[in-house]
C-alpha cells in the first residue's frame, strides 16, 4: 500500500502552497479555492484506492464471486464521488480506513486555511450581513465534511429524468447477470417510487449533487424504514444496496 508515504507528500506539498498570501475574496470564491485544492490533494490517492480495490474484486471475480465484487465496485463509486461508506466490503475494509485517514491528512492543511478565510470575512463588512453569515456557516460545515466535490445544481425529478433519459420502470434483480427477474422498481417524475416485489416497498427518489447517484428512502409494508442510494452504471443498468443484500437493476 502507497497511502502511508502519500500522507506525508501532500501535507508537505499543500504546506507549501498555504505559505502564500491568498485574499479572502467572497465565500463563494473560498469555497470554490478549497473544492479544487482539496480535489487535486486527493486524486492520487482517489486512483490508489480505486486501483487497490479493482485488484480485490478481480479476484474475487476468478473466485465466482460476483456479487462481492460488484459492490465493491459500487462502494468505490460511491467514496469517489464523495459519499461515505460506512460499511465497506470485509475484502477491502482495510483499503478504505487507509484511505481514509490519508485523506483526511492531505485535506485538513486546505480546510484550516479555507476556514480562516471564512473567519476573516466574518471580521468584515460580511459578518454584518445576516445572509452572508448563514453562507458563511454553510460553506464551513461543507468544508469540514470534506466535500470537494464541484458544486452543481440539484434537479427536480422530472427536471433529472428528462435531461438524463432516465427510465422509469427498471426489472429488479438479486445477481448481475440478470437471470430471473424479481420484480419492477419504478420512479415516478413526481419523486415517489415504487418497488413491486416479493417484499413491496413505496418511498420517495431525487438526484444528488452526482447525477449516477439518487438518493431513494423506502418503507415497506412492515412500516420498516430505509435509505440507500441507487447507483446508475448507465442508461440501461444501475445497482442498489438493500438492508437484504445487493440489488442489480435493468431498463425495461
Amino acid at each position: 500500500m502507497r497511502f502511508v508515504p502519500l500522507i506525508a507528500f501532500f501535507t508537505s506539498f499543500a504546506h507549501g502552497l498555504l505559505g502564500q498570501t491568498v485574499a479572502p475574496g467572497t465565500p463563494e470564491k473560498i469555497d470554490s479555492d478549497f473544492r479544487v485544492a482539496g480535489g487535486r490533494a486527493i486524486s492520487l490517492l482517489d486512483k490508489t484506492l480505486e486501483k487497490e480495490c479493482t485488484a480485490v474484486a478481480a479476484k474475487l471475480t476468478a473466485q465466482n464471486d460476483a456479487e462481492s465484487a460488484a459492490q465493491i465496485s459500487a462502494q468505490v463509486r460511491l467514496r469517489l464521488e464523495g459519499t461515505e461508506v460506512t460499511k465497506p466490503h470485509w475484502a477491502v475494509a482495510k483499503l478504505f480506513q487507509q484511505y481514509e485517514r490519508a485523506r483526511a491528512a492531505a485535506l485538513r492543511p486546505h480546510q484550516d486555511a479555507a476556514i480562516e478565510r471564512l473567519n476573516d470575512l466574518l471580521k468584515g463588512s460580511a459578518g454584518k450581513d445576516l445572509t452572508t453569515v448563514v453562507k458563511i456557516g454553510q460553506m464551513k460545515t461543507s468544508i469540514e465534511s470534506g466535500n470537494v466535490k464541484p458544486s452543481q445544481e440539484k434537479l427536480s425529478p422530472v427536471r433529472f429524468m428528462n435531461k438524463h433519459k432516465l427510465a422509469k420502470n427498471w426489472g429488479y434483480y438479486t445477481s448481475p447477470d440478470y437471470g430471473v427477474r424479481y420484480g419492477v422498481v419504478t420512479l415516478e417524475e413526481d419523486g415517489t417510487c415504487l418497488i413491486k416485489a416479493a417484499a413491496e416497498a413505496t418511498g420517495r427518489w431525487e438526484p444528488t449533487e452526482d447525477p449516477k447517484v439518487l438518493q431513494v428512502t423506502l418503507k415497506t409494508k412492515d412500516d420498516d424504514a430505509e435509505t440507500t442510494t441507487l447507483i446508475l452504471v448507465d442508461e440501461s443498468h444501475a445497482t442498489m444496496m438493500r438492508a437484504s443484500g445487493q440489488r442489480y437493476l435493468r431498463a425495461l
